[in-house]
């Protein structure tokens, strides 16, 4: 509505500076005549001789013949498509929302007569307004990070699953670990798996922003534990992990940020050590969010759900993890709110030639 008014006031603006003389017997009748300063702006020059032999005063105005009409069209337009564009900036630099329900769980805040003055109901939701909003004064803003639909749908079936259901499940959403894991590894997992685990935890924490892992030695300082099953002696740190095999067990709160996992390395069913490594790496992959193998990807990559011998992390594998990691998408969503974000991403910038910016709360 306020976009509306905008553009209708604009262009009455100009009409108003617009003088059309009319005559039902002479030739004259749809002569245009507009003020100084907007014929100035449409010709981008000064006034020449000719020009003000062509004048009108009207009231307190001082008029201006315009010969060519598509002249003042086009300037009319112009004027739209800025004032859309600085309508579309403005609503997205100063107006944020979050689901109600989310927020009360959140921060616990008391609902003001202000906070329902401002609601909007969206897709049977309730929004509440938080750029006014303290903890919204602490947001980091990230433009949106653009992909290619080739990658997308790779990556959307990596994390959401997307093509292992006929239909979209609400219950599944973008997890991942805000804070540094700090991993606690039993004496009895495998010395040739603790060095390629070590290895390649190193790897992806210099490689990938945000994603921060290092190795400590005290169980109690540490959020992700993992040990080694190569008996029935051996203790289990996580009881609900009865197979034998390599397994984890993954805990998040209800912001979708892990806070702590177990990895059990079950050596017992490899007789191989590098189909032991392997799987290790593969299912240590797997805890940094919740991901899932897809056919979408070339079979040489640990995401591939193709079958190849010789696997390894491709550079393709890293950029799923650095893209999971980045701030150039929303965290938490699932994945109908993924794709209708990238959806409006695209169409904004379309529209504007800018990227739409990624609120991130630092709480």
């Amino acid at each position: 509505m306020e976009k509306n008014i905008l553009l209708s006031i604009i262009y009455l603006l100009v009409l108003q500076t617009t003088y059309s003389q009319k005559k039902t017997t002479t030739s004259k009748s749809s002569e245009t005549y507009v003020s100084i300063k907007v014929f100035k702006q449409i010709y981008n020059r000064d006034l020449t001789k000719n020009d003000l032999q062509h004048l009108k005063i009207r009231g307190k105005d001082t008029l201006i013949l315009i010969k060519d009409k598509s002249k003042v069209k086009e300037y009319i337009s112009k004027i739209n498509n800025k004032a859309e564009n600085k309508i579309l900036g403005r609503v997205q630099e100063h107006k944020a929302y979050m689901p109600l329900s989310q927020y009360k769980k959140r921060y616990k805040k008391v609902i003001t007569q202000k906070d329902i003055d401002n609601f909007i109901f969206r897709n049977g939701d309730t929004l509440i307004m938080i750029n006014n909003k303290e903890f919204y004064n602490k947001k980091i803003s990230v433009p949106y990070q653009p992909k290619d639909s080739t990658f997308l749908e790779a990556y959307k079936d990596v994390v959401y699953l997307k093509y292992h259901y006929k239909k979209p499940t609400k219950e599944i959403r973008l997890r991942y670990w805000k804070n540094e894991i700090k991993i606690f590894m039993t004496k009895n997992v495998d010395r040739k798996v603790k060095k390629e685990l070590k290895k390649f935890t190193k790897y992806l924490s210099k490689e990938v922003d945000s994603l921060k892992i290092s190795f400590i030695n005290k169980l109690e300082k540490s959020n992700y534990i993992i040990y080694g099953i190569n008996s029935e002696k051996d203790y289990k740190y996580e009881p609900s992990l009865k197979s034998k095999n390599i397994e984890y067990r993954i805990y998040w709160n209800g912001k979708q940020q892990f806070y702590h996992a177990k990895l059990k390395i079950d050596s017992r069913s490899y007789e191989n050590k590098d189909d032991l490594i392997l799987k290790s790496k593969k299912m240590f992959l797997k805890t940094l969010g919740q991901f899932s193998w897809s056919y979408k990807l070339p079979k040489e990559g640990y995401f591939s759900l193709k079958y190849f011998k010789e696997k390894k992390f491709t550079k393709l594998d890293l950029e799923i993890l650095k893209y999971h990691y980045s701030y150039g998408i929303c965290k938490g969503t699932n994945l109908i709110t993924f794709e209708e974000q990238h959806k409006k991403a695209k169409e904004i910038f379309k529209k504007t030639g800018r990227h739409l910016q990624f609120i991130h709360l630092n709480d």
